[in-house]
């Protein structure tokens, strides 16, 4: 995955891509231990690999896992301005809760895309 998102991110418009990672999911007991392992795992082997510009590669594995366990699982993307121009970051909400070295402070960013929508 970690190689095939980016590939996929030059061919697809950014809602494709996430339609694309979307899982049926089956309801999971709230067992959180899961996806933190799974947050780790991925954000060790992104910090090695991709290095830096990866959020939306950490997100969408996150995304897609999470919604085949069966968590109610939600992506975002937003920007901010940073002087003269924009940045961009993705990021998931998992049951509601901030994934750990992913989700920004409230604010930082200004969601363009949510899915699934509210």
């Amino acid at each position: 995955m970690v190689a095939l998102i980016p590939l996929l991110h030059r061919l697809l418009s950014l809602p494709k891509l996430i339609r694309r990672f979307d899982s049926p999911s089956t309801p999971t007991k709230s067992d959180y231990r899961k996806w933190r392992r799974l947050n780790r795992i991925v954000r060790g082997i992104l910090r090695n690999t991709l290095r830096r510009d990866y959020c939306l590669t950490y997100s969408l594995i996150l995304f897609y896992y999470c919604r085949k366990w069966g968590y109610p699982t939600r992506i975002f993307v937003g920007a901010r301005k940073n002087g003269k121009e924009l940045d961009g970051h993705a990021w998931v909400l998992i049951d509601g809760h901030p994934v750990p070295g992913l989700t920004p402070p409230d604010g930082a960013y200004v969601p363009f895309m949510v899915y699934p929508t509210p």
